[in-house]
C-alpha cells in the first residue's frame, strides 16, 4: 500500500491552521482567554492525599486506576505496615481495594518491606493456627506446619535454631514431664525449673505432709518422713491406704 506522505503532510498542516484558527475566533471574540487556554494545556492530576497536582515524574497508578504522588504513597504504606493495617489498602476512602504487595515492594525501601512480608507472616500463622505454629524460642521465626490430629509428634527439632521444641503445646520441649504438668511450672524461675526436671528424672517423691523432698535409695516403698508421716513413696499416698 502506497502512501501519499505530502498529501498528508498538507492535510495536518491544514487541520492545525483550523485548530489556530477556532481558538484564535475564540480568544478575539471573548469565549475564552488566552491564560484558559494555556491552563487546559497544563492540567494535571491531583493527589488524594496531599491535594497537590502531580506531574508525571512523581506519578504513580494504583491497580484500581487511581494516581497519587510516589512519596505520598510511600508514607501511607508505610504508615499502614507500622500500625499492622494489613493488607494494604488504596487511601482513597471511597475505592479502599488492596494494593497487591509487588507494588508496595516497589514503592517502599527493602527493610521497610521485610516488616511487611514478617507481619503478613504472622497474621498468617495466627489465622491458621491449627496447621502452623512458631517456633517458641525467642528471636527465633521459623515456622513449622503441624496438625495434632494426624498423630506427629509433638517432639521437634528447629533447624533454625536448633533448639528441641514441644509444638503441641508451644514450649521448649520438656524432658519427663506430659504438657498438662510442664503448664503448672512453665512460668516459674529456671532455677525452679531444672529442680522439677531433676525430680521427675530421679524420682523424687514429696511428703504430702510437710511438702519436703524424698529421695529414695534403697529399700522398699514404705517411706517415713522426717515429720514423721508416713506414705508410699509410688504415689505419694498415705501408708497402708492406697493400692499400690
Amino acid at each position: 500500500m502506497l502512501i501519499n506522505y505530502k498529501a498528508l503532510r498538507s492535510n495536518f498542516t491544514i487541520g492545525f491552521i483550523r485548530f489556530l484558527n477556532r481558538n484564535t475566533s475564540e480568544i478575539l471574540s471573548g469565549s475564552i482567554s488566552g491564560s484558559t487556554l494555556m491552563k487546559k494545556k497544563s492540567i494535571l492530576p491531583e493527589c488524594p492525599i496531599c491535594l497537590d497536582n502531580i506531574k508525571s515524574i512523581d506519578l504513580i497508578t494504583t491497580e484500581c486506576g487511581h494516581m497519587f504522588h510516589t512519596e505520598c504513597m510511600e508514607m501511607h504504606c508505610k504508615s499502614e505496615i507500622d500500625s499492622k493495617s494489613l493488607p494494604i489498602k488504596c487511601p482513597l476512602q471511597k475505592c479502599r481495594k488492596a494494593v497487591h504487595s509487588s507494588q508496595v515492594r516497589n514503592i517502599v525501601e527493602p527493610e521497610v518491606y521485610k516488616k511487611l512480608e514478617r507481619f503478613q507472616l504472622e497474621l498468617f500463622v495466627e489465622q491458621n493456627s491449627a496447621f502452623y505454629h512458631f517456633c517458641p524460642s525467642p528471636d527465633c521465626t521459623n515456622v513449622f506446619e503441624w496438625d495434632a490430629g494426624k498423630g506427629l509428634p509433638s517432639k521437634q527439632d528447629c533447624p533454625a535454631c536448633l533448639q528441641t521444641i514441644c509444638l503441641k503445646c508451644k514450649t521448649p520441649w520438656h524432658e519427663f514431664f506430659t504438657c498438662e504438668e510442664f503448664s503448672e511450672i512453665k512460668d516459674s524461675s529456671p532455677d525452679d525449673i531444672r529442680f522439677h526436671t531433676l525430680q521427675k528424672e530421679l524420682k523424687f517423691q514429696q511428703c504430702t505432709q510437710c511438702k519436703f523432698w524424698v529421695e529414695k535409695t534403697q529399700g522398699c516403698n514404705h517411706i517415713t518422713c522426717r515429720c514423721k508421716y508416713e506414705f508410699c513413696y509410688v504415689c505419694g499416698g498415705k501408708h497402708n491406704s492406697c493400692k499400690c
